[in-house]
């Protein structure tokens, strides 16, 4: 039954007659069909530095990082790839963010076909 309902793959990629049987040539119209495929680990981002270092009890100052307004947005990307999202989406996710916060947090939704 297998090999009638995948006879379209089987002619496609040429297996008539490449088997000693039926069943070797089933195994491989199912690793056709069913690719096997690894999955890369997924190594987590760690950011380099903070962006605010935490305040020293001990002292009264506080201090900042050379952080770059640039430098948190390749940051910020880097996580948002790292998470396996599009960056598409992420683009409305972050329009939509700024416009709450410019509208007195107010949802002001971000049409992407403006």
């Amino acid at each position: 039954m297998d090999f009638v309902r995948h006879f379209k793959v089987i002619e496609d990629n040429k297996l008539i007659g490449k088997f000693a049987s039926m069943k070797d040539l089933l195994k491989a119209v199912d690793k056709i069909i069913n690719p096997k495929v690894e999955k890369e680990p997924k190594v987590p981002v760690e950011p380099k530095a903070p962006v605010l270092a935490i305040e020293d009890k001990s002292s009264e100052a506080v201090t900042q990082s050379t952080k770059t307004v640039e430098d948190l947005a390749l940051d910020v990307l880097l996580q948002v790839e790292a998470n396996g999202f599009k960056v598409s989406d992420f683009k409305v996710a972050i329009a939509n963010a700024i416009g709450m916060i410019e509208e007195n947090n107010e949802v002001v939704p971000f049409d992407v076909a403006m």
